[in-house]
């Protein structure tokens, strides 16, 4: 698979888990919001520093191979 179909969509998956951590944080009547929040940045910088080593290293700096799966874009191996 092209690094560059792989970064754009780590890069878009991390967009995603970012704008979710602040919608879960601005919403007052969830109970572990700040967990939850702590949660989808955690995994939107995780996403994010994927995609960069990637770009600089190559897709074999990130521990599993990527496949492409159907349902889920995808899933590491």
């Amino acid at each position: 698979m092209d690094n560059d179909i792989i970064i754009n969509k780590l890069v878009q998956k991390s967009q995603e888990a970012f704008i979710v951590g602040i919608e879960i944080y601005n919403k007052p009547t969830i109970r572990y919001r700040v967990e939850g929040f702590s949660f989808f940045i955690c995994n939107a910088w995780e996403l994010l520093l994927k995609a960069y080593m990637i770009k600089k290293h190559g897709k074999d700096t990130v521990v599993g191979i990527f496949q492409k799966n159907e349902n889920f874009g995808f899933r590491s191996q």
